[in-house]
């Protein structure tokens, strides 16, 4: 009896996969699923061919178009079911229908990475296997392998997730026929035989793969050599990375490894067409993208920072086919270049240290208005923000400290020179009557009564701006006690009031030329700084000098 298997995505692990085991015995049903396909999405299905004379065709058994049409099928459960976390993650219970007693389960874990996890939560009764075939910043850390090229007739693709004992990986060793003409009964007992002894099963012939090691490539080229420059540097704008000669040299030693990694594994392929294919598929991804996000604004208030994965997809503006269009140009004649696994070492720093890379999401709720992000991000200098940079304006205040013994003449040497210049040179406020006559005669019994009984003191013992006014203040004919500065209404006062007050301070002459600092040997923001620093742990700059 030959086998069934069922395949649900778009990832070209899974089309890979289809695509082999088209041409065995088995008997292959596929849904497309055209609609969730959006338009910066991959292509479906890159390995299918519709011409029938070739001998290596990808040419299913069964095809459906919607996931309604295959919940209407009605046949027996399926030995192989392969999907991703777009199916899981909408289809989880037409899925439930389609796995039987037996089943062998492959999740690609291209999307989420903690997908497998889920599965086999949930499916503990089956053989759950994690697969994937991309090279991606999100899937990446210390004892995770995303791809192994071991030797020239063996290829790993199987992702062993985190936290698994004795994790399960797709072994593609060059075994003839090992596909071909095999039983599911047999492919079973490997299986099991593989479980229990070297966790491999080995299902993929080595003739097979090709196809799929120059996909894998041409991720790998795409990756290392135009988005870890992004991530390393912290500009994503590629035309400025192309003026700095750290990391022109860094793509140049990166291009020339892979291709001698590609020499030494006699993997065909890497030329001037791929990288012209790469260009025009770049360029394509770039138009699809603007145009899909054209009427679609990104908001201020959905910024976040994603502390998952790093997506270069949204609000990046990554044009990578102005640099493979310049790749022609680099000198590829170098006599050191930098080893791939210190590039993977330094990712793996970015990956899990502190980072100010920050995701767009897009809101799709239009009643949603537009908000400002309040607050400093996060890994960031709180010194470098208001109200710490720029420090306010310095303000002078003067004051004149009354006390209780002081006679009024003492008090009238105090004022003497506060007085305001329009009136003249000779002129003195009028001398202020006793505080005892100047009260108004409000009686205790016009005030009204507290909710409870408070200690008052008496009416003579109060400031008299406590005390009700006889008339508004606006009417009044005194100077205050003690002279202030006039009331500004208006900006262009308010700026003259500054100035004058700048002048007066002699601004220029307290700033220290030589330590930089805001007002010579009256700043204290230095050692505020400092201390700040210190507190947070923090190794960023001061804040620069203000100039205005």
């Amino acid at each position: 009896m030959t086998g069934r298997i069922l395949v649900l995505g778009h990832s070209p692990t899974l089309s890979y996969l289809g695509w082999v085991f088209s041409g065995s015995n088995y008997h292959l049903t596929v849904c497309l699923l055209k609609k969730s396909v959006s338009k910066t999405g991959p292509e479906p299905w890159l390995l299918f061919r519709p011409n029938i004379e070739d001998p290596l065709v990808f040419h299913p058994n069964q095809t459906y178009e919607t996931i309604e049409q295959l919940s209407m099928y009605n046949g027996p459960a399926f030995d192989f079911v392969f999907f991703d976390y777009y199916y899981w993650q909408h289809y989880k219970n037409t899925l439930m229908k389609m796995i039987g007693f037996g089943s062998i389960i492959l999740v690609d874990v291209r999307e989420d990475p903690w997908l497998y996890e889920k599965v086999q939560a949930q499916l503990s009764q089956y053989a759950v296997l994690a697969i994937s075939s991309e090279i991606d910043c999100r899937i990446i850390n210390e004892n995770l392998k995303v791809l192994q090229l071991v030797c020239l007739g063996e290829m790993r693709i199987g992702v062993p997730m985190a936290g698994i004992q004795n994790p399960l990986t797709f072994n593609a060793i060059e075994i003839p026929d090992s596909i071909m003409g095999a039983k599911l009964s047999d492919l079973t007992l490997t299986y099991k035989k593989n479980h229990e002894n070297q966790h491999w099963i080995k299902i993929i012939s080595y003739g097979f793969h090709e196809k799929l090691i120059r996909v894998i490539w041409k991720k790998l080229f795409t990756m290392m050599c135009f988005h870890v420059p992004t991530v390393i540097f912290g500009d994503h704008n590629l035309n400025s990375l192309k003026n700095i000669a750290t990391s022109k040299n860094m793509m140049q030693e990166i291009f020339q490894e892979l291709i001698l990694i590609c020499n030494e594994l006699k993997i065909e392929g890497i030329s001037n067409s791929l990288f012209g294919h790469l260009n025009l598929l770049e360029n394509l991804k770039e138009w699809n993208r603007i145009a899909a996000i054209s009427n679609k604004p990104f908001l201020p208030s959905s910024i976040i920072a994603n502390p998952l994965y790093y997506d270069f997809s949204q609000g990046r503006g990554l044009n990578i086919g102005s640099i493979l269009s310049n790749i022609s140009s680099l000198n590829m004649e170098l006599k050191q270049f930098s080893s791939i696994s210190l590039i993977f070492t330094i990712l793996f720093h970015i990956r899990f240290g502190q980072s100010n890379l920050f995701q767009l999401k897009r809101n799709k709720s239009p009643f949603t208005q537009t908000g400002i992000v309040n607050g400093i991000l996060p890994n960031k200098n709180m010194m470098n923000y208001a109200p710490f940079n720029p420090l306010p304006p310095p303000v002078f205040i003067g004051m004149v400290l009354i006390d209780e013994k002081d006679e009024y003449e003492d008090l009238k040497d105090l004022i003497k020179g506060t007085e305001d210049f329009t009136y003249g040179e000779e002129f003195h406020d009028a001398p202020p009557a006793p505080p005892q006559q100047s009260l108004p005669p409000a009686p205790p019994q016009a005030l009204p009564a507290p909710p409870q009984s408070l200690p008052l003191p008496p009416p003579q013992a109060l400031h008299p701006p406590a005390l009700p006014a006889p008339f508004p203040t606006k009417h009044r004919t005194k100077k205050p006690f003690v002279h202030m500065h006039p009331i500004t209404y208006t900006n262009s006062e308010m700026l003259r009031s500054h100035t004058e007050m700048l002048d007066a301070l002699k601004f220029n002459r307290l700033m220290d030329t030589s330590t930089s600092s805001r007002y010579g040997d009256l700043d204290t923001s230095t050692a505020i700084l400092h201390s700040a620093n210190s507190s947070r742990g923090s190794g960023s700059s001061f804040p620069k000098k203000n100039t205005h």
